[in-house]
């Protein structure tokens, strides 16, 4: 196993996550993309037996990512049973399964995220895979990529041809009607989602509402396929949850903000989130909600 050194003063990125790519991401969506056996799925009841194969899932890839990058902290789903390390700069920030509760009933909109989060808080590397999509959203730099996974070897003997699958920032709609909303609304109160109902009236496009995992669902932001995500958990979002899918949507020139309209800082937890293709959309669907009849 190649160990990944991230302590000197130029690190190349790209290359750390190539070797990531193959020492971690593979491994990772193999397991995820197999889910788990049939007997534990069929039965309601065995839904203890589900935790019990994602936890160990988790657990075996984070002991494996320390091995990989030595000397790093590892910032990860505290019900683990790891010692937690990460005040230990450079910092490594996985959810190794998001969507876990999708994955346990059988579901497929699972993904799996990690960032690189420096001494300096700098981010210069951000990686959201989608096991069951055979595709990865990659930030390097500041620099965010769409890669289907089986160009990643051609990629990986000639750079260049990455820019074809450099994203840009999204262009604003004209009007509020254009705009493509998408929401998880289960866990706002009754006003909040009373005028989400009220807004989807006014919409040229209604969405369905998503299920399953947070980052694949803020990712849409990002492909295109809608313009703001709104979601309110039934507890505060985690730092693990949110820094990955967070800088890749403010990096392509996004709004990720929470409830309050606060953006995140440091290892704080959100109440709640609501992410915005661009400024303009971000302003358009925060006063439509927070107008009067």
């Amino acid at each position: 196993m190649a160990e990944i050194n991230l302590s000197p003063p130029s690190v190349d990125f790209w290359e750390v996550y190539i070797k990531l790519s193959h020492s971690y991401f593979d491994k990772v969506e193999k397991m995820i993309a197999t889910r788990l056996p049939h007997t534990i799925l069929v039965k309601r009841e065995n839904f203890e037996g589900a935790e019990e194969v994602i936890n160990r899932i988790l657990i075996d890839r984070v002991k494996e990512l320390k091995d990989i990058i030595p000397g790093a902290g590892i910032f990860l789903d505290d019900r683990l049973n790891i010692t937690p390390t990460y005040r230990e700069y450079p910092i490594v920030v996985v959810d190794v399964v998001d969507g876990s509760a999708e994955l346990k009933g059988g579901g497929t909109e699972v993904a799996s995220t990690l960032a690189i989060v420096m001494n300096d808080g700098t981010i210069p590397l951000s990686v959201i895979s989608y096991p069951f999509g055979r595709e990865r959203i990659v930030d390097v730099n500041k620099n965010v990529y769409r890669i289907p996974n089986d160009v990643l070897d051609e990629i990986d003997t000639n750079r260049n041809l990455i820019e074809k699958y450099k994203l840009s920032p999204k262009k604003s709609r004209s009007s509020f009607k254009e705009l493509r909303i998408s929401e998880r609304y289960e866990f706002f109160d009754d006003n909040i989602r009373t005028r989400l109902d009220e807004m989807r009236t006014f919409l040229d496009v209604s969405i369905k509402r998503p299920l399953g995992s947070l980052s694949k669902n803020l990712m849409s932001i990002v492909t295109g396929s809608c313009d703001i995500y709104m979601v309110k958990g039934k507890d505060k979002h985690h730092f693990y949850d949110t820094v990955a899918a967070g800088k890749i949507i403010t990096d392509l020139e996004g709004i990720f903000r929470d409830l309050n309209g606060n953006e995140r800082t440091g290892f704080e937890s959100m109440n709640g989130i609501i992410a915005a293709s661009t400024s303009e959309n971000y302003s358009m669907f925060c006063d439509f909600l927070m107008s009067k009849k």
